[in-house]
């Protein structure tokens, strides 16, 4: 299985910190005549004899690095921060499309997907749905309708993951003080002091933990509402229980993908690293 890590360049950034295929082209010129979206993209590749250190990917001329052991008939599984303007789709084109057209993607997780410009009404076409991959799981840690939420609260794959009911985590504070106690170095400096910029990462940090299995699993429950599930109406059957983050897809039934029946649910966390 290979990984994808998708994000988008922030503006004042370089592009083109490094080029492939080979050290001969080049990247910068080459991709001068490149509409802006298609060359504010970056892919970074994981496999398994590049674990700790990326590739970043460019499509020089329509190529991919010869040296990444990218293999595309292995299953492809996408992963995108949702991080403002850097989501699901750069300027009304879909990340996920574009992957799409270069390789069958067998499974998609969207970490909190930027919901300031997007909302449910916005086309398929143009924002992440379920049919972009076989599987597609969000997981929303800062959902809501307009500033301060940056990401979305509306349902847009097959499973759904509200973590704390999906607006807000407890474990952010807005004294940086409080968060140097709960989070890593990079969320304390400029970030752990914006609750909404903290909650918007957790997604990213319950992820991480999740790959870790570290201490547990984050169990989810099936629920119509946070509302109910606060209530413990949505607790009980060990068949609508799944697992949030990297194994996800062991605890989605072959009937559930196979109906793809899009579902919602809901898990709350504890305050403190490592929140399970």
């Amino acid at each position: 299985m290979s990984c994808f890590l998708l994000e988008e360049f922030v503006q004042s950034q370089s592009i083109f910190s490094q080029c492939y295929p080979d050290k001969e082209q080049n990247c910068d010129k080459d991709s001068a005549n490149l509409e802006w979206p298609e060359t504010k993209m970056r892919f970074l590749l994981f496999t398994r004899k590049n674990q700790k250190q990326s590739e970043m990917l460019h499509m020089c001329n329509g190529t991919l690095p010869k040296n990444s052991h990218f293999n595309p008939n292995n299953q492809l599984v996408v992963i995108i921060p949702g991080f403002m303007f850097g989501t699901c789709e750069i300027e009304s084109i879909p990340v996920t499309g574009l992957v799409g057209q270069q390789f069958p993607v067998h499974r998609i997780t969207a970490l909190d997907p930027a919901g300031v410009t997007y909302t449910k009404d916005t086309s398929l076409v143009k924002r992440l749905d379920p049919g972009d991959a076989d599987i597609v799981d969000v997981i929303h840690t800062n959902g809501g309708t307009g500033l301060p939420y940056l990401g979305a609260y509306f349902p847009m794959g097959d499973a759904d993951f509200y973590v704390n009911g999906g607006a807000s985590q407890p474990s952010c504070s807005k004294s940086v003080w409080d968060a140097a106690k709960h989070f890593n170095f990079m969320f304390v400096i400029g970030v752990s002091s914006v609750p909404s910029f903290c909650a918007h990462s957790q997604a990213i940090e319950y992820y991480k933990l999740s790959i870790s299995d570290f201490p547990g699993k984050f169990v989810a429950h099936a629920c119509n509402s946070y509302k109910e599930f606060k209530a413990g109406n949505c607790t009980g059957d060990g068949a609508s229980n799944v697992t949030m983050g990297y194994d996800f897809e062991k605890s989605f039934t072959p009937e559930q993908r196979r109906k793809k029946l899009p579902r919602k649910y809901y898990i709350d966390t504890k305050k403190a690293w490592p929140f399970v």
